[in-house]
């Protein structure tokens, strides 16, 4: 109990990255830069996996770095859930309202029913909000691989929610954010000179993983039509791109937007890091539901 209380002392914390085919665990210190130990475990489509299957594998990764008694803070990677935007009734006047139309609309977007995936949003009334739709069974999976090890699950926080908390100073009508893993890149488009705010939310998916600035502005730029609002100046992508694409324009086009790209380990464990606007705090809300 105590050597427990003083890892919990020293900022000690696990940090679970849940991907479509592969499970990361880091231990991490708030007193080390780095992290402390790292593994990970490759298994089939966690979106086909049972439960039990997809908390095995998240259970021995666990094990593998020893996080036994600390905090756990997950991440979902894009590809393992899907984005909304719900526009509000008029006369919403309670959660219940707002979460029905949540629901109606996953269901028109996606054309099928809603109960097997747990809704997650930053609910507010009278205005769009962004929500999430994470596989239940995941959820499920998360909570009972931390159960057996008497750690906490903090939090669980889709990727593209991450990246806007950590970069939403950085956000405006005129500077996108996109996280981009692989083919897959997720788009938030924001509208607002005075008071940004996410408009829409589009995921663009690519024929191979050689990105180039000129593709990306281009499918970009077809998205920003899509939507019938004017392309941002910059693009901020948080993800790993080729060490190639340092932030630039597309060579030849001054009316190009610019793209800065942000590291996939650009610091999102820290609880300071999380804020209030779109962080995923509802699963710590709805625990118990």
């Amino acid at each position: 109990m105590r050597d427990r209380l003083m890892r919990i002392v020293r900022g000690e914390q696990c940090r679970l990255d849940v991907g479509r085919t592969l499970v990361v665990a880091r231990r991490e210190s708030g007193a080390q830069k780095r992290s402390a130990a790292t593994a990970h475990r490759s298994m089939a489509d966690c979106l086909d996996l049972a439960s039990d299957e997809l908390r095995a594998s998240i259970s021995a990764v666990l094990g593998d770095i020893g996080c036994r008694g600390l905090p756990v803070r997950a991440l979902l990677d894009d590809d393992v859930v899907r984005y909304f935007m719900v526009t509000p009734p008029s006369n919403a006047a309670s959660m219940s309202d707002l979460r029905s139309a949540a629901d109606v609309r996953f269901e028109g977007l996606y054309g099928e029913p809603v109960a097997p995936w747990h809704v997650m949003a930053d609910w507010q009334g009278g205005v769009p909000f962004l929500a999430c739709a994470a596989p239940r069974h995941v959820i499920d999976a998360l909570r009972l691989a931390v159960a057996p090890r008497r750690t906490t699950l903090v939090s669980v926080t889709p990727n593209f929610v991450a990246a806007w908390n950590r970069l939403r100073h950085d956000v405006s009508a005129d500077a996108w954010l996109a996280t981009l893993s692989g083919v897959t890149l997720t788009l938030g488009i924001v509208v607002g000179a005075s008071r940004p705010r996410l408009a829409a939310v589009r995921t663009l998916v690519f024929k191979d993983d050689r990105h180039s600035v000129g593709r990306l502005c281009e499918q970009v730029a077809y998205a920003a039509m899509l939507e019938g609002v004017p392309l941002a100046a910059s693009l901020h992508v948080r993800g790993l791109p080729p060490e190639a694409l340092p932030s630039q324009s597309v060579p030849g086009q001054e009316s190009a937007m610019v793209v800065h790209w942000h590291r996939a380990d650009d610091a999102t464990s820290d609880k300071s890091e999380l804020d209030a606007g779109l962080i995923d705090k509802m699963v710590q809300r709805e625990a118990a539901t």
